[in-house]
């Protein structure tokens, strides 16, 4: 490999003065790293890290939009990754996904209406809702065997309420992993399409894609669902914390009415540290990414193999995708708090299943995306904590 994923990056702020890291938990054990924060801890992609230091020499970290050049740029990595023709004039750029989910919300839907999330869900999911006074319709997943499935039948009765008027789908799904088939996407636009639902589709694990499987994005077979599409290069090139996303929608009505929201909740302001790092990720980060993938695939073995020779009861559900491994701790006998404290004991830190779902949950979110070292010492202490 051209790249290193094997040096552990220090958590955010770290060595930095003013800033400190968000994470929930900070293990004293040497040998722990965060488990649960979806952030990658492998280093910056060198493109990456050049062009803000070059912007940083030169002070320009003033007011600027984007260029030519960048339209260029996002369009070609789409094409690239996706086989997708993006029109750059469909897009918006955001601060978030998170923030533009809460956009599309108060542009397409009213206070009170119903809006579909399938569960267990990224839990910012579930508390945009409430914040934005709609009401959650909880499709929940069906788990056949190790794979999460759509309930279909149960989405086709949701829809067909009138009260309900969206959709938010996560794809890839996270924290499962899956990566929807463009038949199940299908159906999902289907569905939509004909209940008068708009779909809001969170797509910013999109290039996150395992070797062998391929990610089809929600506009490529939307087939007239009126819909917006979210991505970003955050997850990508794990760069969060420089809040560049993308805010896509080809409908000219809805995206009309979409950018009066944005340009009255959040204004006309970019963010330039994020706009070049974007750029440089898109234009020079291909190779990195393809690699990127390949360790988070190796990673995800190590996982299984650890999981099956430590705690050969757990069951860790198959993922296409994302660098986020969904896990059934159920053997444990333990509830949910029981289970965060044996997370703490074991200088595990990693997020329990309750904060995805609305419902008792004994399963965990594992990170994978760290140097492959860390994992099975992981399990390893997490089992020893158990008792076996």
């Amino acid at each position: 490999m051209h790249y290193d994923f094997e040096t552990l990056t220090p958590p955010v702020g770290k060595n930095l003065p003013f800033v400190r890291t968000t994470h929930t938990h900070t293990p004293e054990h040497p040998e722990a790293v965060n488990l649960g924060v979806a952030e990658m801890k492998f280093p910056l992609l060198p493109a990456i890290a050049d062009v803000l230091r070059d912007a940083a020499s030169l002070g320009a970290l003033g007011y600027v939009t984007p260029t030519p050049e960048f339209d260029r740029a996002v369009v070609a990595w789409q094409k690239a990754r996706h086989d997708w023709d993006l029109d750059p004039a469909w897009y918006t750029l955001v601060y978030g996904v998170v923030p533009a989910i809460g956009f599309a919300l108060r542009t397409f839907t009213k206070e009170g209406d119903g809006v579909i999330v399938q569960l267990p869900i990224y839990t910012p999911f579930l508390v945009t809702v409430r914040k934005n006074n709609r009401r959650l319709v909880e499709n929940r997943l069906v788990a056949n065997g190790n794979r999460w499935e759509i309930n279909f039948d149960e989405l086709e009765r949701q829809a067909a309420d009138p009260h309900t008027t969206a959709m938010i789908l996560c794809s890839p799904h996270n924290p499962t992993g899956r990566v929807w088939t463009p038949d199940e996407l299908s159906r999902i636009a289907d569905i939509c399409r004909r209940n008068g639902v708009y779909v809001i589709s969170d797509e910013i694990h999109a290039d996150l894609i395992l070797p062998g499987y391929t990610h089809t994005m929600f506009s490529k077979i939307a087939g007239g669902a009126r819909h917006t599409l979210l991505t970003a290069p955050s997850k990508t090139f794990s760069i969060p914390g420089l809040t560049c996303a993308f805010s896509i929608t080809p409908d000219p009505d809805d995206r009309r009415s979409l950018a009066e929201t944005i340009d009255r909740d959040m204004g006309g302001y970019t963010n330039v540290p994020g706009i070049l790092a974007c750029g440089a990720g898109y234009t020079h980060g291909g190779e990195w990414l393809d690699e990127c993938c390949e360790v988070l695939a190796r990673n995800t073995e190590i996982l299984a193999r650890a999981l099956k020779t430590h705690i050969p009861d757990a069951k860790l559900y198959d993922a296409q995708g994302t660098y986020l491994r969904w896990v059934d701790f159920s053997c444990f006998g333990l509830d949910p708090k029981g289970l965060e404290a044996l997370f703490a004991r074991a200088h595990f830190p990693t997020h329990a299943g309750a904060m995805y779902d609305t419902r008792e949950n004994r399963c965990a979110r594992i990170n994978v995306a760290c140097p492959s070292r860390y994992i099975e010492p992981a399990v390893e202490r997490l089992a020893r904590a158990a008792g076996l």
